[in-house]
């Protein structure tokens, strides 16, 4: 019962501000995953590829 309650109240505030009560953030990533994220979407710095999934778990495997 309770809740239902607080769920009530939730949503007569996001009626009422016309909107969620609170402010809503991604965490930001630091400068080594934004480095590991740019390097991938480039194709830089890649200890190795794959052409298929397959090819992938064959070589997880193998490790």
């Amino acid at each position: 019962m309770k809740f239902i309650k607080n769920l009530h109240l939730l949503l007569d505030k996001i009626k009422c501000k016309g909107g969620l009560p609170f402010q809503m953030q991604l965490p930001k990533p630091n400068p080594e995953t934004i480095a590991a994220i740019e390097d991938v979407n480039n194709n830089r710095n890649m200890s190795c590829t794959f052409d298929s999934v397959d090819e992938l778990m064959k070589d997880l495997n193998e490790k």
